[in-house]
């Protein structure tokens, strides 16, 4: 790097990665840092994405995000902390509408509580309005009450603004039989609720299981159309073509 200029992202990004042990005072950070990828690989990787966006924002700050004042963050429990790291850099006056339900958490590595979010915003938390939700206008009754079993008591207060729905129901089925099970229950689903109702959809855990079942379901598979896998989550979604 030459004096008096900018970095570009690249020698930034691997100036992090290459003196992690200097950088960061935390082991946890000083561990994320010695494992990031080469840049090359790092640009084609959502994961990567939020931490290349502050190098950029830090080395040339985009004109078209200046004077932003309030952000309205939806689906919250979804933002990674260094997604936040960046939302706080951009916002210029600090106020914020945050909406988000914890225990819909998709992945591990965002925060499960709201403490640090506030803390990374420069918020107390004793001094931020917080509005609960105390009805259900996406799901029926019979769903929330399922789900409700999931949670502590103390969060079971929602109610559904949709009270009639079929009943819930889970089932034990063997490994072997695991891929027909999936592909029955979706032809069963599709025919209760045939076009133009929404189209089923069997989303689960992405393992090494799930692909080897996969790989053996090609065929049935085939008439279902295969979403992709979210690198984020490890989620698969499979919907009727």
């Amino acid at each position: 790097m030459t004096r008096n200029r900018n970095p570009k992202p690249e020698e930034a990004y691997d100036l992090l990665r290459g003196n992690e042990l200097r950088i960061a005072m935390r082991p946890e950070w000083a561990a994320y840092l010695s494992s990031l990828p080469p840049y090359h690989d790092a640009i084609r990787l959502r994961a990567q994405a939020p931490l290349l966006a502050i190098i950029k924002w830090e080395i040339a700050k985009a004109a078209s995000l200046g004077g932003i004042e309030h952000i309205i963050v939806d689906e919250a429990e979804d933002v990674t902390p260094l997604e936040w790291v960046l939302l706080a850099a951009i916002n210029e006056t600090d106020t914020w509408t945050l909406i988000g339900d914890l225990n819909q958490r998709r992945s591990n590595d965002t925060p499960g509580d709201w403490e640090p979010v506030l803390k990374v915003l420069g918020l107390k938390p004793d001094e931020v309005p917080v509005e609960r939700l105390q009805r259900g206008y996406r799901s029926t009754s019979p769903i929330l009450e399922y789900a409700n079993r999931l949670l502590p008591r103390s969060e079971r207060d929602v109610v559904s603004f949709e009270e009639d729905g079929p009943a819930l129901s889970a089932s034990l089925v063997p490994t072997r039989r695991l891929g027909d099970a999936i592909v029955e229950e979706a032809d069963r689903l599709l025919a209760a609720y045939p076009p133009p109702a929404p189209c089923a959809t069997a989303i689960f855990q992405c393992t090494r299981l799930w692909d080897a079942i996969i790989d053996s379901m090609i065929s049935p598979l085939c008439q279902l159309g295969i979403a992709e896998q979210d690198e984020g989550t490890g989620l698969r979604s499979w919907e009727r073509t």
